[in-house]
């Protein structure tokens, strides 16, 4: 499917007026490492780890589980967080993958060492909340001066990006106040949903997500006018 979307829009591309030249051509026929996709590569790749990460969760103890999450946590968290202390970026430590792969084995340790309060869904949501309102009041501090102090700057590192932890914790806080809701069985719900990776491999897709927004709908003619704010509904 990730093969197929890849090819296809990027023919599609170019009948819209995108220019693609024969590496790009050459890239678009490996859907992990090519320039055509981003998150989808990084859901394949983790597929594959799957069966070898099946067989860690087979055979680790309680105890290894434990260092195995501090160890990927400060890989992927921890780093950030020292990179803008430090002002020294070291990117080699963490990825979307290896992301991925820490989501599992927190997911691991909550499925076999449940915590009580997640079973509490007001307690999920209220979590929730206070983290979006928390990210949200550090993103429009950062525009007062309040952004100049160190303070701003620890506060920062917690919400810069999709590895930070205040994202994590509301993240799963989230997931867990939707398990603990009790949701009928949606038929068009479902398929709706069902094509919901589709949508993403079309939009995501380097080449056409371009030509989409300039060429057919023609985002910058209409950002500045009154009427931008019906027309982006619209259009989504």
């Amino acid at each position: 499917q990730v093969f197929l979307y890849s090819v296809i829009f990027a023919g599609v591309s170019v009948i819209l007026g995108a220019h693609l030249t024969g590496r790009n051509w050459f890239s678009v026929f490996f859907p992990i490492s090519g320039n055509s996709h981003g998150f989808a590569a990084t859901y394949l790749a983790f597929y594959l780890l799957l069966p070898f990460l099946g067989m860690i969760t087979q055979n680790i103890k309680k105890r290894g589980l434990a260092f195995l999450i501090i160890i990927l946590f400060y890989f992927q968290v921890i780093s950030k967080v020292l990179a803008i202390i430090n002002q020294y970026n070291l990117p080699i430590l963490s990825s979307e993958l290896t992301l991925f792969v820490l989501f599992y084995f927190i997911s691991l340790w909550l499925k076999r060492y449940p915590i009580a309060i997640t079973n509490n869904k007001i307690a999920m949501f209220g979590t929730f909340l206070v983290v979006w309102f928390g990210v949200f009041g550090i993103w429009c501090s950062s525009i007062t001066n309040f952004a100049k102090t160190p303070i701003y700057a620890g506060l920062a590192s917690l919400s810069s990006d999709e590895s930070s932890f205040l994202y994590i914790l509301g993240g799963y806080a989230l997931f867990f106040a939707f398990k603990n809701l009790t949701i009928p069985t949606n038929k068009t719900t479902n398929y709706v949903a069902h094509a919901a990776f589709g949508v993403l491999l079309f939009h995501d897709h380097n080449f056409f997500r371009y030509v989409l927004w300039k060429n057919v709908l023609k985002a910058p003619d209409w950002y500045y006018k009154n009427t931008f704010i019906i027309w982006i509904i619209v259009c989504v």
